[in-house]
């Protein structure tokens, strides 16, 4: 699912005014959810919310975050490109 990307502004002022509780609120959502709410997110306030999510729930959220920006990435390379470089 997608993130609603007009809600990302109420999200992330959630996330500034209420960190332990907004990150909490992330911690009880499905786990693919959470993390495109984390991919909408500004950097700023993903390293935030990383402070303050248990080590385990971090460690998951972090390699789907990895793995779905760099599906983004690949999707935008152009195939060539990147052969030349292998």
């Amino acid at each position: 699912m997608e993130a609603n990307t007009a809600l990302i502004p109420y999200v992330q002022k959630f996330f500034e005014y209420d960190p332990l509780t907004a990150t909490h609120a992330l911690e009880t959502m499905d786990e693919d959810e959470a993390v495109q709410i984390l991919i909408a997110l500004p950097v700023p306030v993903c390293v935030g919310i990383f402070h303050k999510l248990q080590i385990e729930q971090a460690a998951d959220y972090l390699e789907k975050f990895l793995q779905k920006n760099l599906y983004k990435l690949l999707k935008k390379l152009s195939l060539t490109g990147v052969l030349q470089y292998l």
